[in-house]
């Protein structure tokens, strides 16, 4: 459907009605490519006919008016009547408004739906009543910024869950979260994997409801304009319980502006760190805790993912990172033996830079190679990292894992 004609666009249906008689009664699935006015012919054509046989389904915002007269796309029928028996992943690429005053009903029947991403959802009114089966979905991604009192309700409804990101607003930055919010204590058995991002400052108190005994993959991405002292919201009690919450983790990958060496202070466990900073005082900011002069921070460490994206100080940070290295790798100041792999990105910097940076770590961390130590240089942005923050991105109509 992409780059088609008006006259063209005409004969999709056609096309679709074929394509789905040749197929039979197969589970079927289907992407679209295009503006929401441009899917309003083959939809029209397509939904009703043969929702009830598609596996996945990516599309742009159904129509979910519940009243009669609501006829497009889907003739003369509503959405909540279509029943997706197939249905096991389903993306939404356009938006959808919840009004707390009656039911939206997106899913309302969806046995098999178990991942599912929306691009931009926005709620009016404090109450969710989005019908969705929140409780059956292993991965859930939503891309568009939510509310805090929005997410603490969200989150609960779904135990099930195994992979989750998640776009959080800096409701409660400077203030502490509300206190008359009751949120439901969940477990998740199930999560391994989870995202946070953060409109502003982070807050591990956000965690303070839950308990995450599988977790071993989190991400946190936060953009505070100002660093804070640690202790405006970080207390002893907040940072115990947070630690107790998180000690299954395994790997765990830190973004944005914001300072998040208190909390590796108690995370002992970590074998796998993946620092992307984006801004300029990145050696003094962050690579400090991991200094040789510092109190030993991660002594679990074992895979170290960094990326060198400012000219003027990346040569600084590869000789500061090769000295983290080689004081790590001595058995007597490194527990678990010292980092076994580093991962450096270049992507961001002169060919001039690169070439020095690659010097340097090549030279300092060469005595090294014979005891199995691995080092792995890109010079271009890698998407595919394990711990990127959207690595519960949708590939191709299924989750990139």
């Amino acid at each position: 459907m992409r780059n088609l004609k008006p006259q063209q666009r005409k004969n999709i249906p056609d096309m679709l009605k074929q394509w789905f008689t040749r197929s039979r009664n197969l589970p079927l699935n289907f992407r679209f490519i295009g503006s929401p006015s441009e899917a309003s012919e083959p939809l029209s054509g397509l939904i009703l006919p043969y929702a009830h046989r598609f596996r996945h389904f990516d599309f742009p915002s159904p129509n979910l008016d519940l009243s009669a007269a609501s006829v497009s796309p889907l003739g003369d029928s509503p959405w909540s009547t279509l029943r997706f028996y197939e249905l096991e992943s389903a993306i939404v690429r356009n938006a959808i408004y919840v009004d707390d005053s009656k039911d939206t009903p997106l899913f309302p029947y969806a046995p098999r739906l178990q991942r599912l991403r929306m691009d931009e959802l926005s709620f009016e009114g404090s109450r969710i009543r989005l019908v969705v089966p929140w409780s059956q979905l292993t991965h859930l991604n939503l891309m568009e910024s939510l509310e805090l009192h929005i997410w603490h309700q969200i989150f609960p409804m779904c135990p099930n869950l195994q992979h989750g990101f998640f776009y959080i607003g800096g409701e409660y930055a400077s203030e502490g979260p509300p206190t008359s919010q009751s949120v439901d204590h969940v477990a998740f058995n199930h999560l391994v994997e989870l995202s946070l991002a953060f409109v502003g400052s982070m807050d591990v108190r956000v965690f303070s409801p839950f308990d995450f005994p599988a977790l071993v993959t989190l991400t946190l991405t936060a953009d505070a304009e100002d660093f804070l002292d640690k202790e405006c919201f970080w207390t002893e009690t907040d940072r115990r319980r947070c630690h107790q919450q998180l000690a299954s983790v395994q790997r765990l990958s830190l973004n944005g502006e914001w300072s998040y060496g208190t909390l590796l202070e108690g995370m002992e466990q970590i074998v796998e760190l993946d620092l992307r900073y984006q801004f300029e005082n990145y050696d003094e900011e962050f690579l400090s805790y991991l200094r040789p002069d510092q109190d030993f921070i991660l002594p679990n460490l074992k895979v170290l993912i960094l990326e060198l994206s400012v000219d003027n100080s990346a040569k600084s940070e590869a000789n500061v990172i090769a000295d983290i290295i080689k004081f790590r790798r001595s058995t007597k100041s490194s527990p678990g033996g010292g980092i076994e792999k580093l991962f450096v990105d270049l992507g961001g910097v002169s060919r001039a830079t690169k070439i020095a940076c690659k010097d340097t770590l090549m030279g300092k961390l060469q005595p090294y190679f014979s005891d199995g130590f691995r080092l792995e240089i890109t010079d271009v942005d890698s998407r595919s990292r394990r711990l990127d923050a959207m690595a519960t991105e949708w590939h191709d109509g299924m989750i990139d894992l």
